[in-house]
């Protein structure tokens, strides 16, 4: 069959501009288990500490990847050499050889994406970024990724669909002052262009910014937020709210646009500082800086490109909001642990109805708006004084019955015998 040279011109140009698709762009425009960010295990932390793999859980601890079996209850090293000692490994050589060791200067996140699991070592500035890529059964590990270029380091990161993405900050020295340059950027994994970086947006001019980053993703859109003030504070409250630049911005991956995440008639006071999902859509809520934290605020929901916002619930506008893809959760946790709500810590739970089947409490050990996890269950890392660690489960099971009453979590401790 004769080739249309038309038809192969559009397909050859649509494959050269898409920069950082990959086979998994055909994918729909909702949660695909297994190639997706797993947004419900992103709490108060900058990066995801749990994934969810096929048959169990992966977690990063002091440069360890670990790997949590649900059917065996064990929890064990990421590498599955015969002779390594793993983490009980005192020779530096070997030590580096096991699959499991990630050299991280503190730990940064783990991301499971198609049957892989992704780490990220910062770096300093001077030493570079590096992304490593270890099999999900731990019998290889590779150096997948370097930013060698001096001064360029990455700050925050997430794997979505085989494509990495992230912000880095680079700095240059020139006639005795510091330059910073930020940028939001992309690599895929796999497909076309693996492993050619394309920059996706860089902040305006005339902005100091403070955090750059926060990456989450779900279908075919990519979110990320910057803060900042205009050029012109003078450092004072007074003027702080005028100065003030708070935005959330969306990336389709499909057609290579940003847009930011607004509401009709917002004020310049309001900023949206970031999304959540619920109902294969967006939700956020606009802060006003001029009423306080325990004023009203409007939760909107919108499409995933943040056109159509409506309101979706009323509540105080310092509250948290976010879901496990089933459940959806209401939490005045963090201001009650900033003191800024003398009320009760309390947990309320809504289904797809919008309507509220639950409540409960948490333990003051607990982090204030914990990564939530699954619908099922909800995993998080534990550590003790004494150098105990591992995961530590909290059975859903019981939502529709607490009443108000505090969850319990059940630790799964690396035990002696795992080491072993």
């Amino acid at each position: 069959m004769k080739k249309n040279p038309l038809v192969f011109l559009i397909i050859t140009v649509v494959l050269f501009i898409s920069g950082c698709s990959s086979a998994s762009e055909e994918l729909p425009d909702t949660y695909v288990e297994g190639s997706d960010f797993q947004y419900m295990y992103l709490g108060i932390s900058d990066f995801p500490l749990v994934q969810k793999g096929e048959e169990g859980y992966y977690f990063l601890w002091n440069n360890f990847i670990y790997y949590y079996d649900e059917r065996q209850e064990i929890i064990v090293p990421l590498c599955s050499k015969a002779d390594c000692l793993h983490d009980q490994e005192t020779d530096q050589e070997k030590l580096e050889a096991c699959n499991a060791y990630i050299d991280c200067l503190v730990d940064t996140g783990i991301a499971y994406s198609d049957g892989n699991i992704y780490c990220v070592e910062m770096g300093t500035g001077r030493e570079p970024s590096v992304l490593y890529r270890v099999s999900s059964d731990g019998s290889g590990k590779e150096k997948l990724y370097e930013w060698k270029e001096e001064g360029r380091q990455l700050v925050h990161w997430i794997v979505h669909r085989d494509v990495l993405y992230y912000t880095v900050n680079s700095y240059s020295v020139n006639d005795e002052e510091i330059e910073d340059y930020y940028a939001f950027c992309c690599i895929p994994l796999s497909g076309r262009g693996k492993l050619k970086e394309k920059q996706i947006y860089e902040p305006e001019s005339g902005v100091d910014i403070v955090a750059f980053g926060t990456p989450t993703a779900y279908g075919n859109h990519i979110y990320f937020s910057l803060i900042g003030n205009r050029e012109g504070w003078d450092g004072s409250d007074e003027t702080g709210l005028d100065y003030i630049y708070n935005k959330t911005f969306v990336y389709d991956i499909r057609t290579d646009e940003i847009a930011e995440i607004t509401i009709p008639d917002q004020a310049a006071s309001e900023t949206i500082g970031g999304v959540a999902f619920w109902k294969d859509k967006i939700i956020f809520t606009p802060f006003d800086g001029k009423r306080g934290y325990l004023a009203d605020g409007d939760w909107y929901i919108a499409e995933l490109d943040g056109s159509d916002p409506q309101i979706l619930l009323t509540t105080k506008q310092g509250y948290n909001l976010f879901s496990d893809g089933k459940y959806l959760y209401l939490s005045n946790a963090n201001m009650n642990q900033l003191g800024k709500d003398e009320s009760p810590k309390l947990y309320r739970v809504y289904d797809e109805d919008m309507e509220e089947i639950d409540t409960f409490t948490t333990d003051d050990l607990t982090p204030a708006d914990f990564a939530i996890g699954n619908p099922e269950k909800c995993y998080r890392v534990y550590y003790t004084d004494d150098g105990e660690f591992g995961l530590t489960c909290w059975d859903k099971s019981v939502i529709g019955s607490l009443n108000g009453a505090e969850i319990r979590f059940v630790d799964i401790p690396y035990s002696t015998a795992a080491k072993e």
